[in-house]
């Protein structure tokens, strides 16, 4: 049910986007998979444990590989799925700042106490959840967010230039 997404038509929309861990990539990337959407398979995915609730569907989100020895967070676009191997936040309100939770994720300091909180290599929802935004992140909101997307669109551009990057060819956008 799950195939890289140069072995499937892209023209076909039984299949969707599915990010699923992989390599140390922060800010944006690891978009390799594609997932049988059809309804076929939504009934095995239901018989043999089934999926995340339909409320969490269809929204942009923050993502990373579930086991790694050096954690990296990236967006998960609304049209992205997901699996255990790629846990996923989503924001609780519109006030949440993606950009700057992101950037943090990501910053020396947050690796730092995730790894005080759990000091193994299973990054779990629970452990980054711990994680809070420091007071100078609101305090400089707008310049954080603004090298946040920055950087989600550099490496974006960059991941263009793969030819196994799904992002090289943008029909699963």
């Amino acid at each position: 049910y799950v195939r890289y997404w140069w072995e499937v038509s892209r023209s076909s929309s039984r299949w969707r986007p599915l990010v699923k861990g992989g390599e140390f990539r922060r800010f944006f990337g690891n978009r390799d998979f594609v997932v049988d959407w059809s309804p076929r398979a939504l009934e095995h995915y239901e018989s043999h444990g089934g999926l995340y609730a339909n409320s969490s569907r269809g929204r942009a989100g923050i993502t990373w590989t579930m086991i790694t020895g050096q954690p990296s967070f990236r967006l998960k676009g609304p049209g992205d799925e997901f699996d255990s191997a790629s846990p996923t936040i989503l924001p609780t309100s519109e006030d949440v700042s993606m950009e700057a939770t992101l950037a943090y994720l990501n910053s020396d300091a947050a690796l730092e106490i995730l790894a005080a909180i759990n000091p193994t290599i299973n990054n779990r929802v629970t452990d980054i959840l711990e994680l809070r935004l420091p007071p100078a992140f609101e305090e400089r909101r707008d310049e954080v967010e603004r090298a946040s997307a920055e950087a989600i669109d550099a490496t974006r551009e960059l991941d263009g230039f793969s030819e196994t990057s799904a992002d090289a060819c943008p029909a699963f956008e």
